[in-house]
């Protein structure tokens, strides 16, 4: 199991996993090893990753549900038991919650019938970003012959289940341990680019009793994205014009300064520095000499 964070938390239990960090700084790695024995052993290394991106994710969203689930719409088709936002401790719930003291639970033990219900999230806007994915914990008890969750997405959700197209992430929840908060993590999103989507956790059971029915938990759920870049709009308003081209040379004069970002944006040519040459191609582009910069 690897915590790349050290927050006591798993991130990945991947033989060769990957991580995203969504800020700079030192991260301390943990790997814990596990035999078919129960024997285990760990291996910490005090600030083994320097995280450096200078383009660093955006969070497009974020809730713990620490102080409501109601931007989320829960449906349920079949059964009395819906999804809902806890901060119980019992036995049948999370010991403590991933994020705060609130989460997201469903478990229909007990309820009337087989469930099928559905926690739908907010409508997300992917215009305008690149490089977008979703992490969140989930955590589950008791067992079913079937998993019992999925994850899936859709950018025509019409407020009918049956007439909304989803697809489904095939997100591998049957690997997550019991009582265990679990991280699901760079969970891509990039084929719904440019897309308003939403996300849905659906929960079933094959039943309604002992051994049909898991309890399933989620928390900490975010999306982050890169910014799309437009380069030559180095006044960030959307657009490409002369005024660009001026605030290039006057960059190039050591007039003003430029942002991260505007540095970015500015240099078309992509040599890495800002130059007349980089002010000359905007005009280039905005005279229809050129239809896209070098950088592109």
């Amino acid at each position: 199991d690897w915590d790349f964070d050290n927050d006591g938390s798993i991130d990945s239990n991947s033989q060769d996993p990957s991580y995203t960090f969504t800020s700079e700084g030192s991260f301390t790695v943990s790997l814990t090893v596990t035999d078919n024995l129960g024997n285990s052993d760990n291996e910490t290394k005090i600030d083994f990753i320097a995280a450096l991106n200078t383009e660093l994710p955006i969070e497009i969203y974020a809730t713990s549900f620490e102080s409501t689930i109601a931007d989320w719409e829960i449906f349920s088709t079949a059964s009395t038991n819906d999804w809902e936002r806890s901060n119980q401790t019992d036995s049948s719930h999370p010991s403590a919650a991933q994020n705060g003291s609130w989460y997201a639970h469903m478990n229909n033990y007990g309820a009337d019938e087989p469930a099928e219900d559905w926690l739908i999230s907010p409508s997300f806007n992917l215009a305008n970003y690149n490089d977008i994915f979703c992490n969140f914990y989930v955590w589950t008890k008791y067992s079913d012959s079937i998993t019992g969750l999925e994850l899936l997405v859709t950018n025509n959700f019409s407020g009918n289940l049956n007439t909304t197209n989803w697809t489904n992430l095939n997100t591998p929840f049957y690997s997550v341990a019991d009582e265990i908060w679990t991280s699901f993590a760079n969970i891509d999103l990039n084929n719904f680019a440019d897309e308003t989507v939403r996300i849905a956790f659906k929960y079933e059971s094959s039943g309604t009793s002992g051994g049909q029915a898991k309890a399933w938990a989620m928390d900490s759920f975010q999306i982050f994205g890169t910014d799309v870049i437009l380069y030559g709009d180095v006044d960030g308003n959307g657009e490409v014009q002369a005024y660009d081209a001026s605030l290039t040379l006057q960059k190039v004069i050591e007039l003003i300064d430029f942002e991260t970002w505007q540095i970015t944006a500015a240099d078309v040519d992509g040599n890495g520095e800002i130059q007349a040459y980089d002010a000359s191609l905007i005009l280039q582009y905005l005279a229809g000499l050129i239809d896209n910069f070098p950088v592109e």
